[in-house]
């Protein structure tokens, strides 16, 4: 199938910024987000692409939203599907072995597909941030912690 687009008059720079974005990489297109968030003090508080493109680096990062001492964010939540295909990340999870050692309830790749599947970005430091009154019915989400458009 080919696709043809035509443009009726000069294009809008709205439409340049979206061929950009299109040609773009994934790893390009969140670069600039916030995919997880510690919920402790840490030298590392945020989680970036190079830390979820690593399976040594994002095994730890999926024990940390397990046990909720850190949480994915809306942009962490897409970027794995979209890399990993969640089914895909899970079987690879299983093989390796670590989480189903640590966690009884990880015995297969579809249980940890459905405990990745079952992540509530930002759960944990939203109660946190509102219980200490950082967060009201007028606050704004970060763009950094949502997904590109």
């Amino acid at each position: 199938m080919i696709r043809v687009r035509f443009l009726v008059g000069a294009p809008t720079t709205e439409y340049w910024n979206q061929c950009y974005i299109l040609d773009m990489t994934l790893e390009e297109k969140y670069s600039n987000k916030i995919l997880g968030v510690r919920n402790y003090k840490s030298d590392q508080d945020e989680f970036f692409v190079k830390d979820f493109i690593d399976l040594d680096l994002l095994e730890p990062i999926l024990d940390e939203f397990i046990t909720s001492e850190s949480d994915i964010t809306p942009a962490g939540e897409v970027f794995l599907a979209e890399y990993y295909n969640i089914k895909k990340l899970s079987v690879q999870l299983f093989e390796r072995n670590r989480l189903n050692e640590i966690y009884p309830k990880c015995g297969s790749a579809l249980e940890i597909e459905n405990i990745i599947n079952d992540f509530e970005p930002m759960l944990a430091i939203s109660f946190i941030e509102q219980s200490k009154g950082n967060i009201s019915k007028d606050s704004v989400i970060n763009e950094r912690l949502l997904p590109p458009k």
